[in-house]
C-alpha cells in the first residue's frame, strides 16, 4: 500500500506540464538561466574566475545552477523553467536547483510532510513551507560567498514541534581550493566549477529533542540533466548484495553492484530510487556523462560510526526509523504512461540524525565538483578519487538486458 502511494505523491508532487518541461530541460547558458530566474526572482550571482554559481534567497539559500565556464557556459543544474516565472507559492512543486534543502524524515510516524493525527496517504501529504515557499534571509555576501540564516518551526506526524533556527552558507571554490579538498591536479585547459552548500541547524525550542518523539536531519539535494550515457558510480564500504529501493523495482538495466561499486544510470527512462545504507556509504561519489565529458564528484559529511540515520523508505515489514540512508539517487521516468517530469537526476545525501538539546546545534554538509572537456585529464580524476576507468564507467551497462 506504501509504495503504491509513494508513487502517486510523487505524481500529485510534479504537476507541471509534461511536454514544456521536457523541452525546458535542455541545458542553457549560465546567463540565460539567471535572466528566467531574474522575471520574478531576485538571484544572487556568485564568481570565483571562470566559476559561477546562481543562488536564491527566496528558495531557502538554494544553489538553482553553476558553470565552469563564465556567464555564457552551459548551466550546470535543472530547474522547472515553468516554474521560475511566477511566484513562489506552491509547496509542492517540484523546483529543482543544484543543491536544494529539506529535512528528514520524510515518512514513518516522525514524518515532517504529514499533519498530526492524518493518514500518511498521498492526498495528505504536504511540503513545509520552511522548504518551499519560505524565504531566508541575507545575512552576508561577497563575490563568492553567501550566507543566509531563518528561524523555522516544523512540526512532524507525531505532534512535537521543532524550533530551529538555520544558517546556511553557499561558497563558490577557486581552482586551488578544489584541487586542495579532493587532492588532485588538473590543468587550465579544463573547466571546472566547485561550490560547498553547509547548513547549521540549532535547536532554539524549549525542549529537547528526543528519538521517541522524532529527530530532524539535514537533507541536500541537487538536480541535474540526465542522459542515456550518464552512470552515477559509488564506490562501497564493506560488502553490500543489494541496494535500498525505493517506490518501483530495482532493475538491472538501470543499477549493477560490481567489484564492489554501485552503479546506476540516470537516463530519466525509469522512475526509480535507489539508497545507500550508512554502514556501506563513502564519502565521494561520482557521476559521468560520457556524452557532454561531464564529470561530477560529490563530497559530503559522514556521520560517526554509531550515528542514526533518519529512515524515509515508504513502509516495509519491520521498519526501523532510524535506519536509514546516507545517499539517494533519483532517477526520473515514466508512471502509467505520464512522465518524465524534469527530465532529471537527483543526487542526494543526509546528515546523520542527532537528539540536539536546547541550544546546541548540528550541520552538514555537501560539495558539488563539475569538471567538462579534456577527457584524458577527466580519466586521471576518477583513476586518483576512485580507483576506476573511464572504461569501468562508461561500458558497464552495454549489453545488459532487462530480466
Amino acid at each position: 500500500m506504501y509504495k503504491m502511494a509513494k508513487l502517486q505523491v510523487i505524481v500529485m508532487g510534479l504537476n507541471l506540464a509534461v511536454n514544456t518541461a521536457v523541452q525546458a530541460s535542455i541545458p542553457m547558458s549560465f546567463d540565460r538561466a539567471v535572466d528566467i530566474m531574474s522575471q520574478v526572482h531576485k538571484p544572487i550571482v556568485l564568481r570565483n574566475g571562470k566559476a559561477r554559481a546562481a543562488v536564491l534567497a527566496e528558495f531557502q539559500g538554494r544553489v538553482m545552477v553553476t558553470s565552469a565556464n563564465g556567464d555564457s557556459g552551459n548551466s550546470l543544474g535543472w530547474f522547472n523553467v515553468e516554474y521560475m516565472g511566477k511566484a513562489n507559492e506552491d509547496n509542492n512543486s517540484v523546483t529543482g536547483g543544484a543543491s536544494r534543502l529539506w529535512f528528514g524524515p520524510e515518512t514513518g510516524p516522525y514524518s515532517v510532510f504529514f499533519r498530526p493525527n492524518e493518514s500518511r496517504i498521498a492526498a495528505n501529504i504536504q511540503v513545509p513551507s520552511a522548504v518551499s515557499t519560505e524565504p531566508f534571509t541575507l545575512k552576508f555576501s561577497n563575490e563568492s560567498s553567501v550566507e543566509f540564516v531563518q528561524s523555522i518551526s516544523l512540526r512532524n506526524h507525531f505532534g512535537f514541534t521543532f524550533r530551529v533556527n538555520v544558517e546556511r552558507n553557499i561558497r563558490l571554490f577557486n581552482t586551488t581550493q578544489i584541487q586542495q579538498n579532493l587532492d588532485i591536479k588538473f590543468k587550465d585547459n579544463l573547466n571546472v566549477v566547485g561550490f560547498s552548500a553547509v547548513t547549521k541547524i540549532t535547536n532554539i525550542g524549549d525542549k529537547d529533542w528526543h528519538q521517541d518523539t522524532g529527530i530532524l536531519s539535514i537533507w541536500e539535494l541537487g538536480a541535474f540533466h540526465p542522459s542515456d550515457h550518464t552512470t552515477v558510480f559509488i564506490p562501497l564500504r564493506g560488502e553490500l548484495e543489494e541496494v535500498t529501493s525505493y517506490f518501483t523495482p530495482t532493475l538491472n538495466t538501470h543499477t549493477r553492484i560490481q567489484n564492489n561499486i554501485v552503479y546506476y544510470k540516470t537516463d530519466a527512462n525509469y522512475m526509480n530510487k535507489i539508497g545507500i545504507p550508512a554502514a556501506n556509504s563513502p564519502s565521494l561519489v561520482g557521476s559521468y556523462d560520457s556524452d557532454r565529458k561531464l564529470l561530477t564528484v560529490f563530497e559530503y559529511q559522514l556521520g560517526a560510526p554509531d550515528a542514526l540515520y533518519n529512515n524515509s523508505v515508504w513502509y516495509e515489514e519491520g521498519y526501523q526509523p532510524y535506519g536509514g540512508d546516507i545517499i539517494n539517487i533519483f532517477n526520473d521516468g515514466l508512471i502509467d504512461g505520464t512522465g518524465p517530469f524534469g527530465p532529471f537526476y537527483e543526487m542526494e545525501t543526509s546528515s546523520s540524525a542527532v537528539a540536539l538539546k536546547i541550544d546546541q546545534s548540528h550541520q552538514h554538509f555537501q560539495n558539488t565538483y563539475h569538471f567538462i572537456g579534456d577527457e584524458q585529464q577527466i580519466a586521471e580524476i576518477v583513476e586518483s578519487l576512485f580507483g576506476l576507468s573511464l572504461q569501468q564507467i562508461t561500458q558497464v551497462f552495454n549489453g545488459i538486458k532487462a530480466k
